[in-house]
């Protein structure tokens, strides 16, 4: 395993950003940089040993700071929407920046993402990675409590990408963070993934209205187009969406006990032979098909074109502050948040 670290510029404000450039000694190599906590690129092998980018990413700290996409971000302090931007924790009542129409997305306008994170180089007995650190401030974004969080991402010698994330708070809140990547099996800019196999180990999922607010209730996946429990292309049944709006941008009520560490979803390229298998601890995962996907090309980069790549966003689910019969993200002094996700990578 090897680790290398080197300058990334400055953020409009003049802040230093790094990267980092973990290695495995099987052709596996991950970047990850400081702003947002960000993974920029991952390449694994395809079954003739050829490494290529299977992340969407950006070659410079500019682009990652002018878009919009969340591109191979932590997000959080509240992963996904809340509705109204309203809260009730510990009896008190909040009423939060809405960054997306009336709503909160991601925790609002000075998420996560946006975050300069604290940054050092750490080692496990079979990984290499980056820890980073970084604290979210009493009524920011206007969430209560100081919420101190760390994120450990690291690239293991079984070709596993790792993701843990605690945090711990001073008062009543509420916690969701996730990661935010877009991957794409065939490689960065290889097109559309539509005919790229997906596996949900779920047999529900979260309806949600035309604001993509879930509506309360669990909707058995049979016989409707999010039934991914036999492995389908991803476009199969993306136009017959059974009246949700927008295609897939859902919630999946993963099937595994709460809290249990499993595998839950597989992503594969049947023309590379590249195979993701993810597993968490999470009892939701969001699978985004990226359709409203939009970078446009430059003279200085290639763009993204609509479903260049997909989310596989495991977290707890949305709006789940006001769904009372949603597993709680209520997080309170003393208590520990701690959740992981693992991105395992090999070939069919």
């Amino acid at each position: 395993m090897q680790t290398t670290r080197e300058p990334f510029g400055f953020t409009s404000s003049g802040e230093a950003i790094e990267r980092f450039v973990v290695r495995n000694n099987a052709g596996m190599e991950i970047s990850l940089i400081n702003y947002g906590a960000t993974l920029t690129s991952l390449r694994a092998p395809d079954r003739r040993g050829v490494s290529e980018d299977v992340v969407l990413g950006f070659e410079t700290l500019a682009e990652y700071e002018e878009n919009d996409c969340y591109i191979g971000a932590i997000v959080g302090r509240y992963a996904n929407r809340i509705s109204g931007g309203r809260l009730n924790v510990d009896g008190s009542a909040f009423q939060l920046t809405c960054n997306e129409g009336t709503n909160q997305l991601h925790g609002g306008f000075e998420g996560l993402n946006s975050r300069v994170w604290k940054a050092c180089e750490f080692k496990d007995s079979d990984a290499s990675g980056v820890e980073f650190t970084t604290r979210l401030m009493d009524g920011q974004d206007g969430f209560p409590g100081n919420l101190d969080i760390c994120a450990r991402v690291s690239l293991s010698s079984k070709h596993e990408v790792r993701f843990e994330f605690t945090a711990v708070t001073d008062k009543p809140t509420v916690v969701n963070i996730s990661h935010h990547g877009y991957f794409n099996l065939a490689g960065r800019h290889s097109g559309n993934c539509h005919q790229q196999r997906l596996w949900i180990d779920a047999d529900a999922y979260t309806p949600v209205d035309a604001e993509l607010i879930p509506i309360g209730i669990n909707k058995p996946v049979a016989g409707t187009a999010f039934d991914f429990r036999i492995d389908k292309p991803i476009s199969q049944d993306s136009g017959a969406a059974n009246g949700q709006p927008r295609g897939f941008d859902h919630n999946w009520v993963l099937n595994k006990p709460l809290g249990k560490f499993a595998k839950v979803a597989e992503l594969s390229d049947l023309q590379s032979g590249r195979r993701m298998q993810v597993l968490t601890t999470q009892p939701g995962l969001q699978f985004y098909a990226g359709q409203y996907l939009n970078v446009p090309a430059t003279p200085t980069r290639q763009g993204f074109e609509s479903s260049a790549g997909i989310c596989l966003e495991t977290q707890h689910f949305p709006d789940s502050p006001n769904q009372p019969t949603f597993p709680s993200t209520l997080l309170l002094p003393g208590q520990k948040y701690a959740e992981r996700v693992t991105y395992r990578f090999d070939v069919i």
